[in-house]
């Protein structure tokens, strides 16, 4: 069940940029939510987008002043849209902002990702209130900036505007469906066909993100009250790092192509395994065993999950926000889909008839439904 990383491979998973879980900046989220036509003195909306262009390196087109929507009769295109809202998808109170415009990056191009294809265009707009300045912007488009040069992505359109209810992010990801079939392998069944039988698999471990967030919330509430000072976050650096700032696995996924395995479908776990899992067989008219022993955790959201009196597989199970892939393949490529690193093989699929089932260790079967942890 448990994961376990020497800190080397720690550092790398949960990225090179954690301020936050050094128990960084603290962006406070109260103040006036008043915003007029200048985001700043000084600053039309309009000025301050051509800033963020010139930080971006880029020269900017005409999208700059339009809504940033497009639309295309090619069928091999595939468009993924996103929103984030302040107070429900983060607080600024314990999240970067930088981290919060690289997190919304990696939010909108996933499902593209996990379909199988290939991302390439970005459009972003930011609504933002009176509490954050320009400089305070820019950093929320370094964060866009940085996950764009990760992803290899062109960033064709920047739009802010005031808000009085706080910072709301949107954003709009293109990308190319021809390698869709060469990422699933699978020519023989098509892309996105999965059966009875097939194996369930999972890149990476679950329940980080959710073991981290309980971890800021719960600093961020003793902080608040002035019962202590600013927290020392770092023996929670991996899990704070999963949430704050998460990451696709793209080499993991190269690799299995590159041996050849034929993966008959591809999904983002964004919401939770329990909801991301359910909700495919019942789509597909499948069921389902999935071993509880065999979902992986990470030994800190292990440890974790113990100072919150969570069960970590509880947490794996229905936390959300991991953004790892859960891949379905035929039983024949059991042995190399083991054989990778960073992939647990987890369960298999079988009839609707035989229902939707976790196996805890004993062999006793539970009923498997989505649910907050």
């Amino acid at each position: 069940m448990e994961k376990k990383r020497d800190g080397k491979e720690r550092h790398a998973a949960a990225g090179k940029e954690g301020d936050a879980a050094k128990g960084g900046e603290r962006k406070s989220s109260t103040g006036s939510d008043e915003s007029g036509s200048e985001i700043e003195k000084g600053y039309s909306r309009y000025e301050l987008i051509r800033h963020i262009w010139n930080d971006l390196g880029l020269t900017p087109g005409e999208t700059v002043y339009g809504t940033g929507t497009f639309s295309s009769s090619d069928r091999d295109t595939l468009i993924s849209s996103d929103i984030m809202l302040e107070g429900i998808d983060f607080n600024l109170v314990y999240f970067p902002l930088k981290h919060l415009g690289y997190k919304a990056v990696v939010r909108s191009i996933a499902g593209i990702i996990a379909s199988g294809g290939s991302a390439g265009a970005l459009s972003v707009k930011a609504a933002v209130s009176s509490k954050l300045n320009v400089e305070q912007i820019r950093e929320l488009f370094a964060g866009v900036s940085a996950a764009a040069e990760r992803y290899s992505l062109t960033v064709v359109g920047i739009d802010i505007k005031p808000s009085v209810t706080g910072v709301t992010i949107s954003t709009t990801s293109w990308g190319s469906a021809g390698s869709a079939r060469a990422a699933t392998g699978n020519e023989e069944r098509g892309a996105d066909d999965i059966r009875p039988n097939d194996l369930i698999c999972i890149t990476g471990d679950l329940g980080a993100a959710y073991a981290g967030l309980q971890i800021l919330e719960r600093e961020s509430r003793i902080f608040s009250e002035g019962a202590l000072p600013q927290p020392d976050l770092s023996d929670y650096r991996y899990i704070i790092g999963r949430q704050l700032k998460p990451d696709l696995r793209l080499k993991l996924l190269n690799e299995i192509r590159d041996k050849g395995i034929e993966i008959g479908a591809m999904t983002i776990i964004r919401d939770s395994l329990a909801s991301t899992l359910t909700g495919l067989c019942i789509d597909k008219g499948l069921g389902c065993r999935l071993y509880y022993e065999k979902i992986p955790v990470d030994s800190e959201t292990g440890s974790v999950a113990g100072e919150i009196n969570t069960d970590p597989v509880v947490a794996a199970l229905n936390g959300g926000e991991d953004y790892e892939f859960l891949l379905f393949a035929p039983v024949s490529y059991g042995e190399e889909l083991l054989s990778i690193p960073d992939i647990s093989v987890a369960g298999y699929l079988t009839d609707a008839s035989e229902g939707l089932y976790l196996v805890s260790p004993d062999n006793t079967l539970m009923e498997l439904k989505a649910q907050g942890v």
